[in-house]
């Protein structure tokens, strides 16, 4: 025996063990013993068992198929009607993009401006002056002398 020979007859061996084992668990077993059944029964039999389970399962398809064809052309038609109201609507957003972009640049500008002046009244308040009431604040930083006035008491 070549060793070639000796390598298949190993693999053999090791797929007939493998194959045995694989029927000792126990779903296998349960495989097994159906198909077993099925062998002893005829062919006429078994089709007579499958034959109501098939009907059933046929009516199943049939109606989702028929929901499926039903969902598929009513999306067609909502996709055709898109497609036929895009040049309108696109000539419509067309005509009414300047108008929409001043209004959105108003918007941003009146923010703007809010968040501005929240800012400033903020920083004033910080700052200690009530809204400008003061007046401007001093560009140096040098105090005026203080005059003192003593009052004499007798």
């Amino acid at each position: 025996m070549s060793a070639i020979e000796r390598g298949l007859y190993v693999a053999v061996g090791a797929a007939d063990l493998a194959a045995e084992k694989v029927r000792e668990l126990p779903a296998v077993k349960i495989v097994v013993e159906r198909t077993n059944k099925l062998r002893s029964t005829s062919i006429i039999d078994q089709a007579r068992e499958i034959e109501p389970k098939v009907r059933e399962q046929v009516k199943e398809l049939q109606t989702r198929g028929e929901k499926a064809v039903k969902r598929v052309r009513t999306d067609a038609k909502k996709f055709g009607d898109q497609v036929r109201e895009f040049p309108t609507e696109a000539r419509k957003q067309i005509q009414q993009f300047p108008e929409n972009a001043r209004k959105q640049a108003e918007t941003l500008r009146d923010d703007a401006r809010k968040q501005f002046s929240d800012i400033r009244g903020r920083i004033e308040k910080a700052v200690g002056r009530d809204n400008g009431t003061a007046g401007p604040a001093s560009k140096t930083s040098a105090k005026a002398p203080k005059t003192t006035t003593t009052a004499k008491v007798s």
